[in-house]
């Protein structure tokens, strides 16, 4: 994994918005081991955003982060999970900052 994450460096493919999903979803679990999540908690990322990469059913590996919109992740979070959106279609009530 790490030798996928250092070709890409290397490549200068490392821009956010042009990292295929599948990298990202590599560099996050990379970022989450390093600030100490637990493993339970690697396994469930790995679960819920492994089904997201998967070419059938989710978005695909390949996709460009920069080109996935807020819609087609309430769409695939909609149609995966069944959950209908709440509070105006946002996942959560907006809050006074």
């Amino acid at each position: 994994m790490l030798d996928k994450i250092a070709q890409a460096r290397r490549d200068g493919n490392m821009k956010l918005p042009d990292t295929p999903l599948e990298l990202s979803v590599q560099i996050y679990r990379v970022f989450g081991q390093s600030e100490g999540k637990s493993p339970s908690t690697i396994e469930i990322y790995d679960r819920v955003l492994g089904r997201l990469v998967d070419p059938e059913g989710g978005l695909g590996p390949d996709v460009r982060i920069g080109d996935i919109t807020e819609a087609e992740l309430r769409e695939y979070v909609v149609g995966r999970y069944g959950r209908e959106l709440r509070f105006g279609g946002k996942p959560s009530p907006a809050t006074n900052n």
